[in-house]
């Protein structure tokens, strides 16, 4: 498959993996996409995440960073230009990488947040899609509600994390305030884009 990007699994450092949070992130998709995945799958390219993925050299450099994209969703705009030259994103099992993240709780709501703000350029870049226009919406009309379920989503996370789990065992509540931090988080982060803040307050069409 010479017309291919390889995207392959991101483990984290070992000194780290067994930490309650590290086993939780690695059984879900919020962090990465790979427990979405089989061996030899092929995926949309918004999964590409550069953490560890492998692309032909003429596609890198024709490609390139766009350099507005300073802290999120780089790799996802990147991906997607190689996408629209006509590669493939397709998934490896063997293709393993140990990704050094030592992550808390506080962490993954700045991430949550941060990647917000990519999607809002990434949206502006290559299109919003209109669920995200009526999330949006929807955020605005209750804005400090919505702060308020994301606080209150990281100290039950906090909170359930801290009592351990029993052989891997996580209850609905944490894996619930998991879903809430990275889903409202990113909808806040995507408030705080101005140019996509203008596009969700004009007029609905119709």
């Amino acid at each position: 498959h010479p017309a291919s990007l390889v995207l392959g699994t991101f483990d984290f450092a070992p000194d780290v993996a067994d930490s309650p949070l590290s086993r939780i992130l690695t059984q879900t998709s919020y962090l990465f996409a790979h427990p979405l995945l089989a061996d030899g799958d092929t995926a949309v390219a918004d999964l590409g995440a550069t953490c560890n993925l492998s692309v032909p050299a003429i596609g890198a450099i024709d490609a390139g960073f766009d350099q507005r994209f300073t802290f999120a969703a780089e790799d996802v705009d990147f991906a997607l230009r190689l996408q629209d030259a006509g590669y493939t994103l397709r998934f490896s099992a063997g293709a393993r990488a140990h990704h050094d993240h030592r992550l808390t709780v506080d962490g993954i709501e700045r991430m949550a947040r941060l990647r917000g703000v990519g999607a809002a350029r990434l949206g502006l870049k290559h299109g919003v899609s209109d669920k995200l226009l009526s999330d949006l919406r929807v955020v605005m009309t209750d804005k400090a509600g919505a702060e308020h379920a994301f606080q209150r989503a990281g100290e039950l996370l906090r909170q359930e994390l801290s009592t351990g789990d029993q052989d891997g065992y996580f209850s609905e509540e944490c894996y619930g305030a998991l879903d809430t931090i990275f889903r409202v988080g990113n909808l806040l982060g995507c408030l705080d884009e101005p140019a996509l803040v203008r596009r969700v307050t004009q007029p609905v069409p119709g």
